[in-house]
């Protein structure tokens, strides 16, 4: 409870003050641009994951495709994901949300200035609905998506992945678009209030992107499994590396666990 009083401290003035603006824009988006959206997004998410005690670690950043947007895939560990990569991610990006995030106010308004898409899990026509509005985002060609095809979080210790859903490709498959692979780890122990630490390590790897020639003549199937295998085992490489920097950035004598399931 003590560190939730501290994230308040530290964060709530900031994410208050600029609550009235994220309102602002949301209510006259026609008056500012996504990039202009965007930027703003960005450079507050940076504040606040600064305030948090964030230190993201991003390797391969060079493998980011750079003549065209993009479908991110990236696998799902922690509530601070999506904050990771508008906090590392300068081009306008935006996200495949449940609906259930609508209901925090402020992520809200953040992942509605940046034209974030809200499905409902338990409706199939809202997922349809959902991965066409991804596939015409990606072939007007101004902005990004990121899905996290395991639907929900990896909630064990170890953060083993779940089965990634094949339909999360799609909107790659329509658009005639590159697919950026991301595997993420850390984010989960930011907001865990039994964990108190000198700095919060989130490691960030973007591997090899696959362009639309090489997953030509694929099922959405058949490249799902190529894809979640490739992101399992960065993961179990990032898995490794974590350990020696839990231990870097724990406080003397603290007792902290490795494998917690986190938020």
């Amino acid at each position: 409870m003590f560190k939730y009083f501290k994230i308040v401290c530290k964060a709530g003035y900031l994410v208050l003050s600029q609550s009235r603006f994220l309102t602002k824009i949301n209510k006259h988006k026609d008056e500012f641009s996504l990039i202009d959206r965007y930027n703003y997004s960005h450079d507050l998410i940076v504040k606040v994951c600064e305030k948090l005690d964030c230190l993201f670690i991003v390797n391969n950043k060079e493998n980011l495709i750079q003549d065209s947007n993009c479908l991110f895939i990236c696998n799902h560990q922690s509530n601070m994901d999506a904050l990771s990569f508008l906090a590392v991610i300068e081009k306008p990006l935006t996200f495949l949300s449940k609906i259930e995030v609508l209901k925090f106010p402020y992520v809200r308004k953040v992942l509605k200035a940046i034209d974030g898409i809200f499905m409902d899990r338990k409706d199939f026509r809202s997922e349809i609905r959902c991965l066409m509005q991804v596939t015409s985002i990606l072939k007007k060609g101004e902005q990004s998506v990121v899905i996290f095809p395991e639907g929900t979080r990896s909630k064990d210790g170890l953060h083993t992945l779940n089965e990634f859903k094949p339909g999360s490709l799609k909107p790659a498959f329509n658009s005639n678009k590159p697919i950026q692979l991301v595997a993420i780890y850390g984010g989960f122990r930011v907001l865990d209030k039994k964990l108190k630490m000198k700095k919060y390590p989130i490691q960030i790897s973007f591997l090899n992107p696959i362009y639309p020639s090489e997953f030509k003549g694929l099922t959405t199937i058949e490249l799902s499994k190529i894809i979640e295998d490739k992101i399992a085992n960065e993961v179990d490489r990032l898995r490794q590396i974590d350990k020696e920097l839990v231990l870097k950035y724990s406080y003397r004598n603290s007792k902290n666990n490795f494998d917690i399931a986190g938020i």
